[in-house]
């Protein structure tokens, strides 16, 4: 979430400072502007879309090695005689 504050806030200040103001007129006027301002490739839009990704592949890789520690513990848990009685 952090990551996304600062990528919009690097992106797009005008988006943010509507968001701050929490008024639904703002974000609107904001997000009308953003759009026509993103209708094609700029700078500030292909350097939120790679660190957005790559703070998205962080996220994946660390709970996706979570969840394989996690698995390869409990399997150390279970003996090999275990296994063979059951399977």
């Amino acid at each position: 979430m952090i990551a996304t504050i600062a990528i919009v806030a690097t992106t797009s200040p005008q988006l943010l400072a509507a968001y701050a103001t929490a008024n639904p007129e703002a974000i609107n006027v904001a997000v009308q502007q953003l759009t026509r301002q993103s209708a094609g490739l700029s700078v500030g839009l292909i350097v939120g879309m790679v660190v957005g990704a790559l703070f998205g592949v962080a996220i994946i890789t660390v709970n996706f090695g979570a969840i394989a520690t996690a698995a390869l513990e409990l399997g150390a848990l279970v003996d090999d005689d275990e296994m063979g009685a059951a399977g």
